[in-house]
């Protein structure tokens, strides 16, 4: 848990999520190559999530009526 704030905080300030993340997992026992595709996936839904409001923005301002 403590893990997860701190790569939380990492992430939000300076997009580091990895050096607290990966050690972490390491520490609690799971091997390598799980270790880094798990975060692997973090940060790939974390980047999906911060496009969402971009996208949003840029749908809402294409206008559908042809004219």
């Amino acid at each position: 848990l403590i893990a997860g704030i701190g790569a939380g905080l990492t992430s939000t300030l300076a997009g580091l999520a990895s050096l607290v993340s990966y050690p972490a997992l390491l520490a609690i026992g799971v091997p390598p190559v799980i270790a880094n595709v798990t975060n692997t996936a973090a940060l790939v839904l974390l980047g999906l999530a911060r496009l969402y409001p971009h996208c949003q923005n840029s749908v809402a301002a294409v206008n559908f009526s042809g004219g």
